[in-house]
């Protein structure tokens, strides 16, 4: 891989800008309650999980969230950029699901539909035209002819 060359547009900023605040919102949010992170975290893995365990695991979906940005910002991955229009898109399950409970009574957290409305935003900034124009031919330049 090489890294991307020039100015990223307007566009792929606002996306990393996006995508960095909601993970570190994430991550703040399971550390000061990491009680319930930790509850969240063992339902899930079906096992009792330590606090040190749910910090570990808070901190890895922190970075996760990371790569994909990385691998945007600094090679231009058209890669990275499907994969997380695929994760907005398998995300936008859990809005679903978040409205389905909000209409049988039970409510919703919408710190979550605002997480999952803004991962959605910020997967459509990389397909706007300058992104698009970017990715295909900007970030690494045109070919060049040998003498």
């Amino acid at each position: 891989m090489t890294l991307a060359n020039g100015p990223r547009p307007r566009e792929v900023h606002i996306f990393a800008l996006i995508f960095i605040a909601v993970g570190l919102w994430n991550l703040l949010q399971a550390l000061t309650d990491i009680d319930s992170a930790r509850a969240m975290l063992s339902s899930f893995l079906d096992r009792e999980v330590s606090r040190d365990e749910a910090i570990i695991l808070v901190s890895a979906r922190f970075t996760i969230v990371l790569i994909p940005v990385a691998a945007i910002w600094l090679f231009a991955s058209r890669i990275a950029r499907i994969v997380v229009t695929v994760m907005a898109i398998a995300a936008s399950w859990q809005l679903l699901g978040q409205f389905a409970a909000l209409q049988s009574g039970l409510g919703f957290d919408r710190f979550v539909v605002a997480s999952i409305l803004a991962g959605l935003l910020g997967a459509a900034y990389l397909y706007t035209a300058p992104s698009r124009h970017w990715f295909k031919e900007g970030a690494h330049g045109h070919a060049k002819a040998f003498d």
